[in-house]
């Protein structure tokens, strides 16, 4: 009965949600190979991704599954977020006409710690695209490649307080909102 729930409503859902509650209705004799693996939570969330070089559209796609420990860190991380921010406008998106999600909230802790200047371009342009609003932490030096995308940039100190021993006794973290000078004179 609910609005929104009724406006993702597809064939294809439909026919999942009809082929899992037949698997689930199924005695032990009657369960083939199919319906097991629809029962199995082991099967569920396993995905592969498949890679065409930007620079040779003819060359044959590379699978991450296969052969993503073969690739440096960076490789592996854009495919991932490109991916993640993909599901995360898709989610927000499902709504669709009235319905639509506006908040598009993306939340991040050292985003794109191995990606290139250029990766990390690439993805939060695809995120500006998808209007998708992301909070992420990252090391200061990443700011010059983070700050042109950034409304708000809130640098973060930690102010530590130990004892006679060398313990530490206290941790405050301090929050200081950055001017546009202020982070261009970080960046110098």
């Amino acid at each position: 009965g609910d609005e929104l729930m009724g406006t993702i409503k597809t064939d294809e859902i439909e026919r999942a949600k009809a082929e899992l509650m037949a698997a689930v209705e199924k005695s032990g004799d009657e369960l083939d190979e199919r319906s097991r693996q629809l029962l199995d939570h082991r099967q569920y969330h396993r995905y592969d991704l498949h890679m065409i070089p930007a620079n040779r559209p003819d060359a044959p796609a590379i699978s991450l599954g296969r052969h993503g420990h073969k690739l440096s860190g960076g490789e592996n991380q854009a495919p991932f977020f490109l991916s993640m921010l993909a599901a995360f406008h898709r989610v927000y998106d499902l709504g669709g006409g009235q319905y639509r999600q506006n908040m598009g909230l993306v939340i991040m802790d050292e985003a794109f710690s191995k990606l290139s200047g250029d990766g990390v371009e690439d993805c939060l342009s695809l995120a500006r695209n998808f209007q998708l609003q992301l909070v992420m932490a990252f090391p200061v030096d990443r700011l010059g490649v983070m700050a042109p995308y950034a409304k708000t940039i809130i640098h973060c100190r930690k102010d530590e307080q130990r004892d006679a021993e060398g313990y530490v006794t206290r941790i405050d973290n301090i929050p200081t909102v950055l001017t546009p000078e202020e982070v261009q004179e970080s960046l110098e």
